[in-house]
């Protein structure tokens, strides 16, 4: 028979071999590709090809992290699905730089399992999993992070915060001109694996709202709770509940109320009492806080500045005193920092 006569043949036997050969190759290929990726995925198994490593934890980040002992696991939140944020296909999914977050988060939870987890909500679809956080009524939206220590202690942050904008510039419109994720997030760590470390920022004085870096500085420093105060209407159980360590006067350009009559609606004296010990009315009582005060020449602080003067130290107001940048700064600009 004819068809015989073809199997016979060897063109077509070592055709068809090579054919089933080749397809089986291909299989293989395909099927270690699938594995490897699901693989990769589960474990983050990537090699970070961006020059300065922005995908990847730095050894500075890991020697600190490293040091942290804490009894729970940080959680860092996503409020999207996570095939959402790898996928920019996706129709209002995540965009490239919270891809770009996503990135290095996933590098921290693969180095220290036993300190960071990440975690996947939709938001909007299971409201019931982020409650603890929106009944809160912080602004947050499935491009926020929230840093949870499981511990009662989170943080929503904004995705915004993790970049550097031209000029402060962080708005939803504006492409940032560096990425300063790891800061963020090694900051944010640290500070949550401590216990409760308050900070005021006094507020009725005419004082600058705190920038995303400043707030960052702060974290990093241990700060986990930043408290807006006015310390007009500052109670004792307010105080003694918060038990700040450190209260911070940014920029002011009104003084602080002076006048005598004790510590209530007396601003100074409240710094008083907290700095010497005595907001106990007990004067053996250790200190309570330190205090910071940034401010700019030309505003004259006279009851600020007895404040001060017990501890030795003079706001100088005049230009003169003036403390800036002597080179030009990243921005160009050899006068935009201007301390007291």
């Amino acid at each position: 028979m004819k068809i015989d006569r073809i199997l016979k043949d060897k063109k077509f036997k070592y055709g068809a071999a090579s054919v089933a050969f080749t397809a089986a190759i291909l299989s293989l290929v395909v099927v270690f590709n699938a594995v490897f990726a699901l693989l990769a995925s589960n474990f983050h198994w990537y090699v970070d090809m961006t020059e300065e490593q922005l995908y990847s934890v730095s050894d500075t980040s890991a020697k600190l992290l490293q040091n942290v002992e804490y009894d729970k696991k940080v959680k860092m939140v996503f409020l999207q699905k996570r095939d959402k944020i790898e996928d920019l296909t996706y129709v209002n999914s995540g965009d490239p730089y919270l891809k770009q977050i996503h990135e290095l988060a996933l590098d921290y939870a693969a180095k220290f399992p036993e300190l960071i987890e990440l975690e996947y909500v939709d938001m909007y679809t299971e409201p019931a999993k982020v409650k603890m956080y929106t009944d809160q009524n912080l602004s947050m939206n499935p491009t926020s992070v929230i840093f949870d220590n499981n511990n009662g202690i989170f943080k929503v942050v904004a995705y915004s915060a993790f970049f550097a904008y031209d000029s402060g510039n962080s708005s939803a419109t504006a492409a940032p001109i560096g990425f300063y994720g790891e800061h963020k997030i090694t900051a944010t760590v640290l500070s949550l694996c401590r216990e409760k470390q308050t900070v005021y920022l006094t507020t009725g004085h005419g004082e600058s709202a705190p920038g995303e870096m400043f707030t960052t500085v702060l974290e990093s420093c241990g700060y986990n709770n930043i408290e807006t105060v006015d310390l007009k209407t500052l109670t004792v159980e307010k105080l003694m509940e918060d038990k700040p360590r450190a209260v911070i006067v940014l920029n002011p350009k009104a003084d602080l109320v002076g006048a005598d009559g004790g510590a209530q609606g007396n601003e100074v004296g409240w710094l008083s009492r907290m700095l010497d010990g005595s907001y106990m009315g007990l004067s053996e009582d250790p200190p309570l806080c330190n205090l910071f005060v940034f401010g700019e020449p030309g505003v004259e602080m006279p009851n600020l500045n007895s404040l001060t003067t017990v501890w030795g130290m003079t706001l100088h107001t005049s230009v003169a005193d003036l403390v800036k940048e002597t080179e030009a700064n990243s921005f160009g600009n050899a006068e935009l920092y201007k301390i007291l």
